[in-house]
């Protein structure tokens, strides 16, 4: 007659979500292998040593290094801003 529509779990909701996973292409794959040695810490101090590619490492370290200082300098300024020490200290030392 008139059924309960079934409970659904949900381990079998992100069951049915699941697709097969797609092939790798052989450029995928090559970007996979570059990825997981770029992560290795030991081949990154290799790369910082080695005479050929430290220039490119060093350049790279600053890159990310000025990006970083960036963000903090900024989460600084909006701090100062948000409890007014701008403000605060215009018209001199308090």
């Amino acid at each position: 007659m008139n059924e309960r529509p079934r409970r659904v779990e949900p381990a079998e909701l992100a069951a049915s979500r699941q697709t097969a996973p797609a092939r790798q292409t052989a450029t995928d794959r090559v970007y996979a292998l570059r990825d997981r040695l770029l992560e290795r810490p030991g081949f990154q101090r290799w790369v910082a040593r080695f005479p050929l590619t430290r220039g490119f490492a060093r350049r790279k370290e600053r890159a990310l290094f000025d990006i970083i200082a960036g963000f903090v300098h900024t989460q600084v300024l909006t701090a100062a801003v948000r409890l007014g020490l701008l403000a605060a200290v215009r018209d001199g030392p308090l």
